[in-house]
């Protein structure tokens, strides 16, 4: 697991990020994805899901890593790095899900445009301008 934390130590230099900021983005990001590959709404619990089961998965390897180099354990560290990941994506899944923010309101669509006169859509069945 040596790869997983050096390729984290790689982002935040090159990024300038610090690690707490990096898992506020990555999670983001991800939720963002999530609801794109998945076709799901916001409001959907499936793309929050993924981004926790992520989260999740990303302590366990951190947990691997820190094991494999005989590190100590900070199982709160652990805990407060989910939260950092899956915070901003769950405000956002409650909004959609229980609030009309995301909603478009009735009058908010756009009202269709009439054809130009002497346009294709100006010629009837007949052929004959309208």
């Amino acid at each position: 697991m040596y790869w997983y934390m050096d390729l984290k130590t790689q982002v935040v230099a090159a990024t300038g990020l610090s690690m707490d900021a990096l898992h506020i983005h990555i999670g983001m990001a991800a939720f963002v994805i999530a609801c794109f590959v998945l076709r799901r709404k916001a409001g959907d619990l499936a793309p929050f899901l993924l981004v926790l089961l992520l989260a999740i998965t990303g302590e366990m390897l951190d947990l691997q890593g820190q094991l494999s180099r005989e590190l100590p354990l900070d199982m709160v560290e652990h805990v407060h790095d989910i939260v950092n990941t899956t915070a901003i994506p769950f405000f956002v899944f409650l909004l959609a899900r229980f609030s009309a923010v995301f909603e478009r309101k009735l009058g908010d669509e756009t009202e269709p445009v009439a054809p130009a006169a002497g346009s294709d859509a100006d010629i009837g069945e007949t052929g004959d301008l309208a």
